[in-house]
């Protein structure tokens, strides 16, 4: 028996009963995506389907995302007899002999007969960028849903997202200059056009209905490109400092660096990370052959040796 097992024997048993209230709170239409589906990674839908008995989830982990069905389920019943407002509503289509389907957690009319759709999302303060305010997969989510809505005979207009931040500190506000400034914030995002989304949602379909396993992309692995780490070398001369001073895309880039700070120092290269697929985020890494390939050549470049000594 393993510590993380000794420690799930200490949840309380009514955090298992939402557990499998959770589970069986969605049973799921009858279309052959949906559109979460579609903007992922062809190859984590296969593999996941591939070995669907085998898959399991630790009952921690289950945490997030009973706290975002709970906060969705509050909301809903919220917005619940709102002029002017659907919540929960389903749009499916048809493209490529596929069904396709998407469930808007919100619909609002516009004063100009058009709709904006509203999508809410429980987050943790440090998954958010707020730089750029709305993330790539989030566009184009609520993009998907706009086709879908217009295939049915809506005009959308406007499209938004509504971040609750679950672990959001008034006391953290004055750590960063870029922390939300509130728990609860609202990103209008930008609404592709008719043929932009269409097109869009035709060639995801097209991606997915490919027989055969595809890789999975950069951005679909969250994966962290490689460097050229500069390590100064310690002031007894017996080694290198085990952080490195600087970090640079190239090698040439990180001697020209060295040169010109007349350091005594090394380059280590360091092999991109797939962030997603080693925290298994995914769930299928496990069954995964292309993490598997990426794990053999991380191991064979991963020594304390150096590349470039200086």
């Amino acid at each position: 028996m393993s510590e993380m097992d000794d420690l799930a024997r200490e949840i309380p048993v009514e955090f298992r009963v939402m557990q499998l209230l959770d589970r069986m709170a969605y049973t799921g239409d009858q279309s052959d995506y949906s559109i979460t589906t579609l903007i992922d990674s062809p190859q984590v839908a296969k593999l996941k389907k591939k070995h669907t008995s085998a898959l399991t989830e630790p009952i921690e982990e289950r945490l997030a995302a009973l706290i975002g069905t709970a906060v969705h389920n509050m909301l809903t019943k919220a917005c619940l007899g709102l002029k002017d407002v659907e919540v929960a509503k389903r749009f499916s289509a048809t493209m490529l002999g596929s069904t396709v389907s998407g469930e808007c957690d919100k619909i609002t009319l516009l004063p100009s007969g058009g709709y904006k759709i509203t999508d809410w999302k429980v987050v943790r303060a440090k998954s958010m960028k707020f730089d750029s305010g709305v993330k790539l997969a989030w566009v184009q989510q609520l993009n998907c849903y706009a086709a879908l809505a217009r295939l049915n005979g809506l005009k959308v207009e406007e499209l938004e997202v509504i971040t609750i931040i679950k672990d959001w500190a008034k006391s953290d506000l004055v750590t960063s200059a870029t922390y939300p400034k509130l728990p609860i914030l609202r990103h209008p995002v930008n609404v592709w056009s008719d043929k932009e989304s269409c097109d869009y949602l035709v060639e995801r379909v097209r991606t997915h209905q490919v027989e055969d396993l595809k890789d999975c992309t950069e951005e679909e692995r969250w994966a962290r490109k490689p460097v050229h780490a500069v390590h100064e070398k310690l002031a007894g001369g017996s080694g290198y400092k085990k952080r490195a001073t600087r970090l640079f895309p190239t090698s040439a880039e990180a001697e020209a660096f060295i040169l010109e700070r007349g350091l005594k120092a090394s380059i280590q290269f360091r092999e991109g990370r797939s962030i997603r697929c080693e925290g298994n985020y995914c769930g299928v890494s496990e069954f995964c052959e292309q993490f598997k390939r990426l794990s053999q050549a991380n191991e064979e470049s991963d020594d304390d040796g150096f590349d470039t000594l200086f």
